[in-house]
This record gives C-alpha cells, structure tokens and sequence, in this order.
C-alpha cells in the first residue's frame, strides 16, 4: 500500500510541475522565496539584515527551500518544483479529509474530486495554485491546524495544531484569515451546537495561544537579529471593495476552470473549459449546503452535516466552510483593481471549498450505496460512468496544456549574456533582479533596486512622479549595443532629482556589501522608475549600453557602489569624449 501511495505521489508530483512549468514563467516573487531558504541553509535561520513584506514566509515557504537548495542548490527548476512538492501534501492532506470514514466507492467519490479539481487544474489554477509566494503554503498549514484540531479535544494533536499556527503566523499573516479566524468562528458554532462552551473551548482557545505565542516569538527574534518587515499595503476604496465582490465570484469560476481571463486557457480548448462548470457547480452546492447546516446546527443545537449525519464531522465541515468564506472575504478588502493577479487571494478557498465538496459527495454516494432500491443499482452506475468522464475530460485538458510550449522565460536569456560578457554582479529592478539571480544558479547576482526621489524642484506638480520620464532604446535597435538617447529625455529628468537606493523589501543588507559592475531593468516595463535616466543622475554616463530581449544592460567605467542603508551612491559622471569598451569585454572587477 505505501509502495503504491508513494508511486501515485511521484506521479502528481510531476504532473503538477509539468502543468507549472507550461503555465508560467517563474517571477522575483518566486525567485526571492528561493533566496530566503538558501540563506537558511548557510547558517542564517534569522535572516539577520534581511528586509521583507509582511507576508516574510519565513516559517512557512522558506523552509521547504532550506531543504530544497541543501539537496540541489539554487537552480531555477525549484521555483516549480518545490510548489508542486506542497501541492501534493495538499492533496494528500485533502484526500485524507475527504474520504475520511468513507469506504469503498464513496471513499473512491471523495477522493476522486479532490484529485480532479486539484490534481488535474486548468491553466489558470495551475498558476496560482503551484505558485511559491502565492499563500498556498499557508494553506498547507491552516489543513494541518484542521486536521488536528477537527475532534475539539486537548492532547498532543492540539499542540501540533498550536504549532501549525504559530509557524503560519511567524510567516505569513495570510494565516489569520485562512486558519485563525475560521477556528475561532467554527469554536463558537461549536458552542451553539452543542449548546455548551466546553464543546469549542479547545478549537477556540489554539488560535488565541497561538496569536499570543507568536506575537512573543516575533519580538525575540527581532532581539536577536531577525530580518524586518516593511508596511502593509495600501487598502482598496470603498467603491472597489464592493464591486470585489461580483469580481470574486467571477474569478473563483475561472480558478476552477470555466472561462479564461487575460491569462487564457492555455492550449485547452473551449469545450474541454465547459466541462469545470460540473465542478462549479459541485463546490458551490456542498459549499450552500455546509452553510444550511451550520446554520441550523447553530440555531437548533444539531450535530448534523451536510450529506447525512457522521458523528463529529461537523467540526472539520464548519472549519473548511468558514475558511473558504473568509478566503473570499480577504479577496473583497484587498484587492486593489479587478485584476486576475488578486485571485491569489482565492486560491485557499478553492482548496478547502474543494475538499469540503469531496466529503459531501462521498456521504452522498454512501447514502446511495447503502439504498436497496432497485434505481439505486442503476443510479450509482450511471453516477460513477459519469464521474469518470469528467475526470478524464479534466485530464484532457491538463495534457493539452502540458503540451504547450513552455512560455519564454526572457531572464535565461539575460543570463547567457551576462556571464558571457563576465557580468557577474548588478543591481536591477526588483522583477529583474532576483529572477536572473535563481536562473544563474547564482552564478550571476543581481539585487533590487528601487527609485528614491529626494528634490521636486519647481511649480506644476505635486507628486515628483509625475516629472519621470521612461527612457526607451531608440527605434530600430536590436540586442546587442543600444544607441544613447540625446536631448529630451535627459533634461527632464533633471527636473527630478532621484537617486536609485536598495529596494526595501525581500533583500538583505549583506547583498550589498561589494560593488557592482552594471544595471539592468525591463524597458519595456519599467518598475520603480529603474530607468537609465534615473541611472545617469545616481552613477553618470555608462560606457556600454546593451539591448537582450526586454532587457537594458548598462555599466559604467567603474564599479558602482548602493549602501544596504540609504542612498545609492557611484563613481562620479565619467569625462567628455570617454570611449566605449569593446563590446566583448565586461567592466573592471573586484
């Protein structure tokens, strides 16, 4: 049996790697989580002199690379295979969920829909579900915290619980919505139901001990050095929040297959996308269907689950009802704009809306299979030929995707050119700075840099961004040496006095120690005002400037110098009438 549960994983596993690879590129998101467990597995478990976001992922992602950059190090594949690692305990974990107490066909049913949503996502799932960075990881967690927790009894597995949530808040506050807030709410339902406070006192209590606990824990390792977390993000309008709501609606339908968004559907076609509206249509009945029974269960005192009564069941049923709403939730007061890169949000509520769909559909099937009418023989025939071929339409679609060419991941590309000209060390824009360092291998080591503007001189504006200028190569030039821009571009942006300083999030002042020989940023995407303009003010005029793909590569006559603390600094503006290097030939090292 463990032979044939480790030969299934090693197959998930690889399909869930392969749908990633096909679904996306990889990203500095991605790509800095990797960072973070390499630096664990040097020695630094604080990230001592590290700046990251809110959500640091320090207990929860990093540690999986920890692992991951011991065995292999830093390689470009672990930005997909390490997601797809977790997604497989996911699944694990949810097939556990779903077809616990089940037997025999019913626990086949439960099991079967865990894996079909899941296991075998479209294009647009694929994204977000095998995506590191994204909180799925901490999704990972708050199952762990369910499924410990799901008795409501103390012992050792409210402890492991209590750990569950103490790493997933060390980590990732995403945790208070996915985990956290669901246990305190089905604590309290727990109560109603069973109309005394001692039937939730220990599903209530793990995430009040846990809060506090962590809160204890983050302030000692600040004492001992650990890494600092930067502000949160701004919140959406009023107006954005309430119209989040149809957009998460529609978007929860695209994450479970049907339809596209600016993502596409990959090489699926149309109708195979038709066919996710059965699982749609599954999650949100079992998902209306747990509401019904919380609610009566609450009001009236009953024990009762959606599909049948299963003794205790309830318990887990109310966590992962309460998580999948809270998920939702999460999505509406934090999305900024309808945009699709927000259904991050979402993707915990697919899981547990999905593996609360399994355990409905299995006690359904359970109740079919323990009927003695003659139609029932005939329903559940039909039923199970009928799940079958949405499986495989499922697995269809996936493999059309898979197929696919792999999308061009213009950082590899940088990367050849970069250590063929002995490029070594640079500074970049935040999304082309730590991607290019994970495609190297390490090999080539380029950290984030961000715009600051430190003087608005004269009238007009209000907002210094509003004088930037985005400073593109010229028409007509192709990879290789790019032509300098003259006259506009750079007297306007004397109106502005910038200077390009660390990027204050997922870096680490230790990046910053030595000079770096050039700068690269996405011209045709410029982020954080990396410009060459804003490069000219900070390091004067480049003697090479190179166009590869999307990318500018600039370098200068000397090494450049940008503090772990405060504003960049370099060499000062070369003089007039400095020639250009060879073009075959890098910049002095160090």
């Amino acid at each position: 049996m463990l032979a044939a549960w480790s030969v299934g994983a090693a197959c998930l596993l690889a399909i869930l790697y392969l749908a990633a690879v096909h679904a996306y590129p990889g990203d500095s998101d991605s790509a800095s989580v990797v960072l973070e467990g390499q630096a664990m597995a040097h020695g630094h478990l604080l990230l001592h002199g590290w700046q990251l976001s809110l959500d640091s992922f320090w207990t929860v992602d990093a540690p999986f690379y920890l692992v991951a950059t011991i065995i292999t190090g830093v390689r470009g594949a672990l930005i997909f295979a390490v997601p797809a690692a977790v997604c497989v305990l996911i699944i694990g974990v949810g097939i556990f969920m779903a077809a616990e107490k089940r037997r025999g066909a019913a626990a086949v049913a439960a099991g079967a829909v865990v894996i079909a949503i899941l296991g075998l996502p479209g294009h647009v799932l694929s994204v977000f579900f095998v995506h590191a960075g994204w909180h799925v990881t901490t999704a990972l967690f708050a199952l762990v915290a369910f499924l410990v927790l799901r008795k409501g009894l103390f012992g050792w597995a409210w402890f492991v619980g209590l750990l569950a949530l103490i790493a997933g808040m060390l980590g990732d506050l995403m945790i208070i919505p996915l985990a956290v807030a669901p246990l305190l709410g089905a604590g309290l339902v727990a109560m109603m139901r069973t109309r005394s406070w001692r039937g939730g006192l220990p599903t209530v209590s793990a995430p009040i001990v846990a809060t506090v606990a962590a809160i204890l824990l983050r302030k000692g390792a600040v004492a001992l050095g650990a890494f600092s977390t930067g502000k949160a993000n701004r919140r959406p309008p009023l107006a954005q929040v309430v119209s989040n709501i149809g957009h998460g609606l529609h978007q929860g339908v695209i994450l479970l297959g049907v339809g596209s968004s600016y993502l596409g559907l990959g090489g699926e076609p149309s109708l195979l996308s038709l066919v996710h509206v059965i699982a749609v249509v599954v999650v949100f009945i079992a998902v209306a269907a747990a509401v019904g029974s919380l609610l009566l269960g609450a009001l009236r005192g009953r024990q009762s689950v959606a599909g049948g009564d299963s003794g205790d069941a309830w318990r887990l049923d109310d966590m992962l009802l309460i998580a999948s709403a809270a998920s939702f939730v999460t999505f509406v007061l934090l999305a900024l704009a309808p945009d699709m890169k927000y259904s991050r949000y979402l993707t915990g509520g697919v899981i547990f809306g999905t593996i609360l769909a399994g355990r409905v559909v299995g006690r359904l099937v359970e109740r079919l299979r323990a009927s003695r009418a003659h139609r029932a023989g005939w329903a559940r025939r039909a039923i199970a030929a009928f799940g079958a071929a949405i499986v495989l339409c499922f697995a269809a679609g996936l493999i059309v995707n898979i197929s696919q060419p792999v999308p061009a991941q213009p950082a590899v590309k940088l990367t050849g050119f970069l250590e063929a000209h002995h490029l070594t060390r640079g500074i970049g824009d935040y999304w082309s700075a730590s991607i290019v360092t994970v495609a190297s291998r390490g090999h080539v080591k380029v950290r984030p840099v961000i715009s600051s503007f430190l003087q608005v001189p004269g009238p007009g504006s209000s907002h210094p961004a509003a004088h930037a200028t985005v400073s593109r190569p010229a028409r007509g030039a192709r990879s290789g040496r790019a032509p300098r821009r003259s006259g506009g571009a750079r007297s306007a942006v004397q109106a502005v006095n910038v200077r390009l300083v660390r990027y204050g999030r997922e870096s680490a002042d230790g990046w910053y120690t030595k000079p770096f020989q050039f700068l690269v940023y996405n011209y045709r995407g410029p982020w954080g005002d990396v410009t060459s303009s804003s490069a000219d003010v900070t390091f004067g005029e480049p003697v090479h400037v190179y166009l590869v793909g999307p990318y500018q590569v600039m370098v200068w006559p000397r090494d450049l110098v940008v503090p772990a603390h405060g504003a960049a600094s370099g060499g000062s503006r070369p003089a007039r009438g400095l020639t250009a290097r060879h073009a075959g030939h890098g910049p002095r090292g160090s």
